[in-house]
């Protein structure tokens, strides 16, 4: 009896194990217009499960920002945020799709989290550096500290920023128009940084997602998704997009074109194609988590790793 006991066991937990990495290779995402192919790569983001898994089988990976290189000091490789669910681990970090590997790129603490990483654009005031703004797990009052971190691509820390306000998301000056400052988004405004490390006032937009537009019928002014939806000009004046939209990003390449990829409202799991006409589309539904695009591909996170969305058949690795 107990060595039938035993083998409905082992049975049980070979099927599991089956199932679960059967589901890990089946894409959340769920694309409405044709001709697009997702590829899921389960390792993406997991490099801190294997430490969790250790002390507890209730380990569930969360990705709080993704960002791309396409410089070869970088690797060509992704960048991500990730907390565990059960025990935050705070680290950042880097996933080769070639390879096929993620490590660990930097493992600052549990204490805190990064909220947004971004990479500077090649020429930058500030160094060639991955900017990460921190927010704390847990912090008593009065005293709260928010950082803003970055690193060389070796892993080494460079410029830092200490506030005692949140630090949502950051954005680098790509053409120069804006002074090639960062900007940071906060709850009181949007902020922008020197190299020195000064900070000043710029735009009363608090809150979301910022990001510079890409040239083109876009413009190349700063983008928030605070407000609703807004673009803010190089005086900080914002006006509202119209239809609004939550975080986005702009497609590249075939299939993409210029147009904005965004939820189509904050906190929705549906991702909207806009286009600079203003019109829009539901483009895809159960978005699970952060999506950044890296050359002619859309990459977002999931819990079965990182889904990778191209035009057309799945690209030779």
């Amino acid at each position: 009896m107990v060595v039938r006991a035993v083998r409905r066991g082992f049975a049980a937990v070979v099927l599991l194990t089956f199932v679960s990495l059967a589901a890990a290779d089946q894409p959340q995402t769920k694309i409405v217009e044709t001709g697009y192919a997702i590829r899921v790569f389960p390792r993406c983001g997991q490099a801190g499960v294997a430490r969790s898994l250790a002390k507890k089988l209730t380990s569930r990976p969360i990705a709080r920002a993704l960002a791309c290189a396409s410089d070869p000091a970088w690797g060509d490789a992704l960048y991500l945020s990730m907390v565990d669910a059960t025990e935050p681990s705070g680290d950042i970090e880097r996933f080769d799709p070639v390879a096929n590997e993620n490590t660990v790129f930097s493992s600052p603490g549990s204490e805190s989290f990064a909220s947004s990483l971004v990479l500077s654009p090649p020429g930058s005031a500030f160094g060639d550096i991955l900017v990460s703004s921190r927010m704390p797990f847990v912090t008593p009052p009065p005293l709260r500290i928010y950082y803003m971190n970055s690193f060389d691509p070796s892993g080494a820390p460079g410029f830092g920023l200490v506030l005692t306000y949140p630090i949502f998301t950051t954005a680098f000056d790509p053409t120069g128009g804006f002074g090639s400052k960062l900007y940071i988004s906060t709850p009181r405004e949007v902020q922008q940084v020197d190299p020195s490390g000064s900070v000043n006032s710029f735009s009363p937009i608090s809150g979301g997602l910022i990001r510079f537009g890409p040239g083109g019928a876009w413009g190349s002014d700063l983008y928030s998704s605070g407000a609703g939806g807004v673009r803010i000009d190089a005086s900080g004046f914002a006006t509202i997009v119209p239809g609004g939209f939550g975080d986005f990003d702009w497609g590249r390449g075939a299939g993409f074109g210029d147009d904005m990829f965004a939820r189509c409202s904050a906190g929705s799991s549906d991702i909207c194609r806009i286009h600079p006409d203003g019109t829009r589309t539901v483009w895809a539904t159960e978005v699970p988590g952060p999506f950044a695009f890296c050359g002619d591909a859309l990459w977002i996170y999931s819990g079965a790793g990182c889904e990778r969305v191209t035009y057309g058949a799945n690209r030779p690795e």
